[in-house]
């Protein structure tokens, strides 16, 4: 499936539904690796900045103006855990995502997570860098001569 930058900067993600989704192994475990990766995905909520706030006890060092959380309503430690750093969250924005107009677009990338799983569940969302806020870096280092 195809994944786009978003073209408008400003648009807020708030409230939409969106997917992190990627590589990861099954038997993680510490310092053991089962290099075996497999493509999964879940489907979540991107939350406002005073939701994701509360979830993380007010912590604005961990939650900005340029970061979202992505949470299940069903299982708040649905997604990627504390060493799952560098996975997409994307949305369609309602649309079907291969349309053209509905395309997923690029919501941000995780960036912090408690760790999750039989070893500690945390009940806090997903915290991403919001890609909209190095649009224009982006954009800049992809096609610098533009």
């Amino acid at each position: 499936m195809p994944i786009c930058l978003q073209e408008d900067p400003d648009f807020d993600f708030t409230g939409l539904d969106g997917i992190f989704g990627g590589f990861t192994s099954p038997f993680y475990e510490s310092y053991v690796y089962d290099y075996d990766y497999y493509s999964q995905e879940v489907e979540v909520t991107v939350l406002s900045e005073a939701d994701c706030l509360a979830a993380y006890n007010g912590d604005s060092t961990l939650v900005t103006s340029n970061t979202y959380c992505g949470s299940s309503s069903s299982n708040l430690n649905a997604g990627p855990c504390g060493n799952d750093w560098g996975v997409p969250l994307f949305s369609s924005r309602g649309g079907d995502g291969l349309t053209e107009g509905q395309h997923y677009e690029l919501v941000g990338i995780t960036t912090f997570k408690q760790s999750c799983g039989s070893n500690g569940l945390t009940n806090k969302p997903t915290i991403v860098s919001r890609v909209g806020s190095a649009l224009q870096w982006i954009k800049d280092t992809i096609n610098p001569d533009a």
